[in-house]
């Protein structure tokens, strides 16, 4: 569901402190990835907690700052584009000093995190569950810094700063706890988290009846959990709690299980009706919207239509080789329509079916896909090939233009003046010779339609021929030319046999 960070933010910090501040105790669940922070909003978590243990785990690394702040940062956008509930990131140290704070807060803002958890270890952190490791602490006055630099760096009064002290963790007693505490609330933070490994919640519960109420108070119950009731927390007043690492934890047992099942059994049979289906994943990615986007924003494809003039052609004519059909369809010519001799009385019949982009060729012709690629580029309503090489041709297609095929890379635009005759009843030689390819697009199809209307009352209207309706557009329409060289053929079966590859080719 994808979103603008900056239309969020705001909405999205005030629900954050909404929860901070909440009477009754409210939770945040953990997500390290944009597919995650969508399965937990979906389970109803009305915030997330952004992991640092759960982002590096999830990166393959330790926790301990091995992770650069700007991939934390880039998930953690990941993570907010993927929802629509406040996340709050866990900041580790920082990565840094003061500075190094508020340069993280200023880029978190914009990217709709509604807040950070800044703790107070020193850099690089160590993970607080990790046994028997030295969990040495920051300098309080070094850590008021940080916090008092963080408030200021924020535009977003709401966006939160959350202090996280470790004294418990790291050995020292309630005293210890409460007196960083409350330096870290006088120096800025919006809330204090107080953290505990210990197997029950005695700590935590001597931390609260000492801290008061004096601020919002955050705890992560990971080792304590079944020492954890609802009257506790409310006893303890408790506003926020964190489930910490539940599904980074939950992902690895289940992918665990399945890898160890397709390994063992060399297939994935035996799995498939315990793993999510693949449209799920489509779910959760959002493909639906994209789908829906589409249809709002991307131009719908021109269809383009082949019309086949002559005798005895089918819905795709037998006289067309099929490397010919293939040229058409990769040029997206997807209709193919018929018209007998009488072209002016079938294209009449087929007037409603003709596509912004509309070809009309002899039944018996297959020009080269390089002549095809000129004619289609062609932005003109109306648009003829002349093959130059007959040149001087006394015939009925013999083709006057407003100027020679000069052979150019980059040639002057060239209009058909005449058809069979000289225009003006001169006898000077022609241009060329039409091959019979015609090319409407845009107005040319209405050109097309009026030309039949036109003719229709006069007499013969049935035994019109392209090159009839041709002749008579010139009377009041310009036509442009495309010139080519002798790089056409005939696509008879006689013809076909005789043609080179080299005519079909692209």
């Amino acid at each position: 569901m994808p979103r603008s960070p900056r239309q969020t933010a705001l909405s999205r910090t005030r629900m954050m402190r909404v929860l901070l501040e909440s009477p009754e105790p409210e939770f945040l669940l953990e997500a390290h990835n944009g597919l995650s922070a969508r399965i937990a909003e979906d389970s109803g978590a009305r915030g997330i907690w952004a992991s640092g243990l759960a982002i590096s785990a999830q990166y393959g690394v330790r926790d301990s700052n091995e992770v650069s702040w700007t991939q934390v940062v880039d998930m953690a956008e990941f993570m907010a584009d993927a929802t629509t509930v406040p996340i709050l990131l866990d900041g580790d140290t920082g990565f840094g000093n003061f500075n190094n704070v508020r340069r993280l807060v200023r880029k978190l803002e914009p990217r709709g995190i509604s807040g950070v958890c800044l703790e107070d270890k020193c850099f690089p952190k160590t993970n607080s569950f990790v046994r028997g490791a030295r969990q040495p602490l920051a300098d309080v006055d070094e850590f008021c810094g940080k916090i008092r630099a963080a408030c200021d760096a924020r535009h977003d009064p709401d966006f939160c700063i959350v202090a996280r002290t470790e004294a418990f963790i790291a050995g020292w007693d309630v005293t210890e706890a409460l007196r960083r505490a409350e330096r870290y609330h006088r120096a800025g933070a919006d809330a204090i988290l107080i953290h505990s490994k210990h197997p029950e919640a005695r700590e935590i519960r001597q931390f609260a009846e000492a801290w008061r109420r004096r601020g919002p108070l955050v705890i992560v119950p990971t080792t304590y959990a079944t020492d954890v009731s609802a009257a506790m927390l409310s006893e303890c007043g408790i506003n926020l709690v964190i489930w910490a690492n539940h599904l980074v934890r939950a992902s690895v047992t289940a992918m665990q299980a399945a890898a160890e099942r397709i390994i063992s059994t060399g297939s994935v049979t035996s799995i498939e009706h315990d793993i999510a289906p693949i449209d799920e994943l489509f779910r959760l990615q959002a493909v639906d919207e994209l789908q829906r986007a589409r249809q709002r924003y991307e131009p719908t494809p021109h269809r383009r239509t082949v019309i086949a003039v002559g005798p005895d052609t089918p819905a795709l004519p037998d006289g067309w080789d099929p490397r010919w059909r293939d040229v058409l369809r990769q040029r997206g010519f997807t209709q193919v329509l018929r018209a007998g001799d009488n072209a002016a009385l079938f294209l009449d019949s087929l007037r409603d079916d003709l596509t912004p982009d509309t070809l009309l060729l002899p039944a018996s012709l297959a020009i080269s896909a390089a002549v095809l690629d000129e004619l289609t580029a062609s932005d003109a309503p109306l648009t003829v090939v002349i093959d130059s090489a007959a040149a001087g041709a006394d015939a009925a297609d013999a083709a006057w233009c407003t100027g020679p095929d000069t052979g150019a890379a980059f040639p002057a635009t060239v209009e058909l003046r005449g058809l069979g005759t000289p225009p003006g009843g001169g006898c000077r030689a022609a241009h060329g010779r039409w091959i019979g390819a015609l090319m409407l697009r845009h107005a040319g199809r209405r050109w097309l339609a009026d030309a039949l209307d036109e003719l229709r009352p006069a007499p013969g209207f049935g035994q019109r021929t392209l090159a009839d309706l041709l002749t008579h557009l010139l009377a009041s329409r310009r036509v442009r030319v495309v010139y080519t060289h002798g790089r056409w053929s005939t696509a008879t079966p006689a013809g076909r046999a005789a043609r080179s590859d080299a005519a079909m080719s692209s």
